[in-house]
């Protein structure tokens, strides 16, 4: 049975009446909580207590306040929103323009409900990988740092370092003791595991955070989190 639930909040600001109610309608069924407006002014209004929409669908040609204008101002004010922008006017220059003016994607009406739908889950999904992003911790192996999302840095040895590495690569950040082990230049046959579970305790407290790398239920261990390797050239 299809979910009712609506997951993702739009907001629409465009002057065209039935265009508007069209676009409402087919979002909404679309598991999309579509909200109206058919201005800036009336957007401004309701955005004072807050932003709760994660998309702006935004007409060019309005009355007052014109698409570009607000573009602009909701891209410092608000970055966080993701805009598509529509318009009648498709020639090259005036699409760069609207991407420059804050546009995530620029469509040309007339559009088809299935590419607003698809504009408005792809800005979606590139909120959420770069917010992923911003709250992942990266490892410089090279030069054995590990840089929290708040944007400390803490100094590591080769060990720790090649620990925390193995983590990174393993998927979702769990690992077993023989993959662990051997990270460490070990054999798992003659390597004593306590050792590694004193150097897991030693890493918790360098990183100031015991629930950070956790035990599994399999005699594992996983980081509990996401570690992004730095790219070094």
């Amino acid at each position: 049975m299809k979910s009712e639930k609506k997951n993702i909040p739009v907001a629409i600001i465009e002057d065209d009446a039935l265009l508007l109610r069209a676009m409402v309608l087919n979002l909404s069924q679309r598991d999309m909580t579509p909200s109206a407006f058919s201005d800036g002014a009336s957007f401004d209004a309701a955005m004072q207590d807050g932003c709760p929409w994660r998309v702006l669908v935004l007409d060019l040609g309005l009355p007052g306040e014109d698409g570009l204008s607000i573009a602009r101002r909701l891209r410092q004010s608000r970055p966080e929103l993701g805009i598509v922008m529509l318009s009648g006017r498709g020639a090259v220059a005036e699409r760069i323009e609207g991407m420059r003016d804050g546009a995530d994607i620029y469509l040309v009406k007339p559009i088809e409900s299935e590419e607003l739908e698809a504009a408005i889950r792809s800005i979606v999904r590139r909120l959420e990988q770069a917010k992923a992003a911003a709250q992942a911790w990266v490892l410089n192996a090279v030069d054995m740092q590990l840089i929290a999302p708040s944007g400390k840095e803490t100094a590591l040895n080769y060990t720790e370092t090649q620990l925390l590495q193995t983590f990174a690569q393993s998927p979702n950040c769990t690992c077993g003791l023989d993959a662990l082990i051997r990270a460490i230049g070990k054999e798992p046959a003659t390597y004593d595991p306590r050792a590694l579970k004193v150097m897991i305790s030693r890493l918790r407290r360098k990183l100031d955070d015991k629930s950070l790398i956790k035990s599994t239920y399999a005699g594992g261990y996983v980081f509990a989190g996401k570690i992004s390797l730095l790219a070094v050239r």
